[in-house]
C-alpha cells in the first residue's frame, strides 16, 4: 500500500512541475471548419511551441510571461483568397503583441493591434495580390500575446457565447468578411502526458508485485 501511494504522489508531482513550463500557452480545443462566400478551410490548434517566434507588433515576451493564444489556418483547395485574419478572446481586452513562428508556410505581410481586443494579421492589401492567403495554403503558426498573466481563457458573454471562446474574423480578398468561434484550451504538453502515464505505470507495477 505504501508503494502504491508513493507512485501516485510522485506521478502527480512530476506532472504538475512539468506542465507549469507551458501552462500559459493556449490554443483551440479542436479544428474548426468554415465555409462562407466561396472561402473554406479550417482553423487548427497549435500544440508545437518549438522554433523561432517573430513579433509583428507590440510586445511579445514569451508564453511563460504572457498568455499566448496560438492557431494556424488552412484554406481548402478551390477556396477563394483571404487578405486579413482577425482574432480575439471574447470579452478580453488585453492583447499587447502579435506575431508568428518562422515556419515554411504562408507568412503575414504585416500585423497590428487596431484595438486592445483584436489581433490582426494582414495577407497583403491591395486585394487579390499574389501575397494573399490562397487556396491550399496554410499560415505560419500565429499567436496573440495577452497581458497580464491570467487574462485567458476569458469569461465570454454567457449564455449567448460560452466562457473561454475565441472569435476569428476572416476577410475575403475583394469581398466581405465572416466570423467563426472556437473553445480556448491550454496547449497540451507531451511531457505531462508521459509523466502521468509513468505514475499510472508505477501503480501498475506496485499492484502486480503485491499479487
Amino acid at each position: 500500500m505504501r508503494k502504491h501511494i508513493v507512485a501516485l504522489v510522485l506521478g502527480a508531482a512530476l506532472s504538475i512541475a512539468s506542465s507549469s513550463a507551458w501552462a500559459l500557452a493556449y490554443t483551440i480545443s479542436t479544428s474548426v471548419a468554415f465555409s462562407n462566400g466561396g472561402i473554406s478551410g479550417t482553423i487548427d490548434p497549435v500544440t508545437n511551441l518549438s522554433g523561432t517566434a517573430i513579433c509583428l507588433a507590440g510586445t511579445c515576451t514569451s508564453s511563460a510571461a504572457q498568455d499566448w493564444l496560438l492557431v494556424s489556418i488552412t484554406l481548402n483547395g478551390g477556396s477563394g483568397a483571404v487578405d486579413r485574419i482577425d482574432y480575439s478572446a471574447m470579452s478580453v481586452s488585453a492583447i499587447v503583441g502579435i506575431g508568428h513562428f518562422s515556419d515554411p508556410d504562408e507568412t503575414p505581410t504585416s500585423g497590428l493591434i487596431p484595438i486592445a481586443s483584436i489581433a490582426r494579421f494582414n495577407y497583403d492589401n491591395p486585394n487579390n495580390s499574389a501575397l494573399n492567403l490562397q487556396a491550399g495554403e496554410t499560415t505560419d503558426r500565429l499567436f496573440a500575446a495577452f497581458s497580464p498573466l491570467g487574462s485567458l481563457p476569458g469569461p465570454g458573454f454567457p449564455p449567448v457565447i460560452p466562457a473561454g471562446t475565441a472569435s476569428f474574423t476572416i476577410s475575403k480578398a475583394g469581398g466581405a468578411n465572416f466570423s467563426v468561434q472556437g473553445s480556448i484550451v491550454l496547449v497540451p504538453e507531451p511531457g505531462t502526458l508521459l509523466l502521468l502515464g509513468g505514475g499510472v505505470l508505477g501503480l501498475g507495477f506496485s499492484g502486480r508485485r503485491r499479487r
